[in-house]
This record gives structure tokens, sequence and C-alpha cells, in this order.
């Protein structure tokens, strides 16, 4: 007989969870190991030692250092395999900071500052969401500040409609390169963050160019200047 008691609904009211093939999970892994310093700069990545670590085949790793290699976090070597790539040295660390100031400041140079209400709801929620973060010195406990770090500087850039700019900020893998640094150190400019990010939502909200540009340099300009030490 059927059921009278079930509800029906044109609403998606369950949702099934969100499938994590094998190669998503040994990125994750791998990747964690790595910017924690599991794996030090310029050690070998052996497939097979790996895939016996994960208890799965050597495809999915095979692929996931694909991908993280990608990210030039780790070097692929035709002869020798995979190789953790170096920390950036105090040039790679300054010039990484300069390209982002450039592209980040340009951006906001050039963008339509009118008709960003989109743009101001997303920046509220992320700056909402980033007193609420852990912190910890290990990624697991970093990882979401870095995350909505990344969501908030990639969502003021996505206002520039130049692809080819937001394509090269993407291809800094900024967030990604600096967290090897916070890694037994932790977020040490976790509260500063918060704060500059706030600043420069507010700075949005006026319309005024100049002082939006202001904020957002000195934001960029600070945040190396506390990372520094860590190099």
């Amino acid at each position: 007989m059927p059921d009278n008691h079930v509800v029906k609904s044109n609403k998606n009211i369950l949702r099934a969870p969100k499938k994590v093939s094998l190669v998503d999970l040994a990125y994750e892994a791998i990747l964690e190991a790595i910017i924690d310093r599991k794996f030090q700069p310029g050690s070998q990545l052996g497939i097979d030692w790996l895939a016996s670590e994960l208890q799965m085949s050597n495809t999915p790793i095979r692929e996931a250092l694909a991908r993280i290699a990608a990210l030039r976090l780790v070097i692929q070597n035709n002869n020798r395999g995979f190789t953790v790539s170096p920390l950036l040295s105090e040039s790679e660390f300054h010039n990484l900071f300069e390209v982002r100031h450039l592209l980040e400041i340009h951006a906001l140079s050039t963008c339509d500052l009118k008709n960003n209400r989109p743009v101001i709801d997303e920046l509220e929620k992320l700056v909402a969401r980033m007193p609420y973060v852990e912190e910890g010195p290990l990624y697991r406990d970093f990882r979401e500040f870095i995350r909505i770090d990344h969501l908030f500087h990639h969502t003021l850039i996505s206002m520039s409609e130049n692809t080819f700019l937001r394509r090269s900020w993407d291809d800094l893998y900024f967030h990604l390169h600096v967290g090897r640094l916070y890694a037994g150190a932790g977020i040490i400019d976790f509260n500063f963050g918060v704060r500059e990010h706030q600043e420069i939502l507010n700075m949005l909200r006026t319309g005024d160019r100049g002082s939006l540009i202001a904020k957002a340099s000195q934001h960029i300009k600070q945040a190396e200047q506390r990372l520094q030490p860590l190099i």
C-alpha cells in the first residue's frame, strides 16, 4: 500500500553527498603533506610508495601528482619522477607579491565600480565568515583561512573585464605557495587580514576608487612585511 505520510514536493529536500574520486583523495593527502612539510622541499615522491601508503593503485597517484605539478608545488622530471619544489627564496617571495600587487591594483583601477552590488554581497559573506575560522600550525587548521582569503581577492580581481589579467592572477597560485610558509608557525596575520578585508569592503561600498586602491595596496604590502620573517 502507498505510504500516505510521504512528503511530496517539487523542491529537492535531500542532497546526494558529493562524490569524491580517488584522484581527489590522493591530491588532498599529498598536497597537505607538502604544505605541512612532511615531504621536505627537494625530496623525491615515489609513486609506488605513495600508492602503498594511501592504499590505492598508481593511476590516481600519478594523476594527483600531475595536478600538483600544474600548481608548481612539485616538479616532474622524466628521469626521476616527481620531486617537491623548493620553498620560495627571498627574491621569489618579493617578486610574487610584486606581481600580485600589479595585477590586483590594475584590476581595481580599471573595473566598473557602479554595478558592483553582487560583488559587495559576496565579499560581505566572506568577511563575515573569517572571524570564525580556526587557527593552527597545520594545513588542516589554516586551510579554510587561505581558502576564504583566496576567494576574497579572487572576487575583487574578477571585477576586471580583462580575462588575461584574471588568468594571470589565478596562475600565481599565491595562497598555496604562501601557505607553505605558514607550516609550523600557523597564521600570523589572521587578525590583521580580517580587519583589512573589512576596510577594503568599506571602501568598495563608498565607490571611492582612490581610497579603495590605497587600502588594497596597503593591505598587500603589509601582508608581505608580516610574512617576511617566515622566509
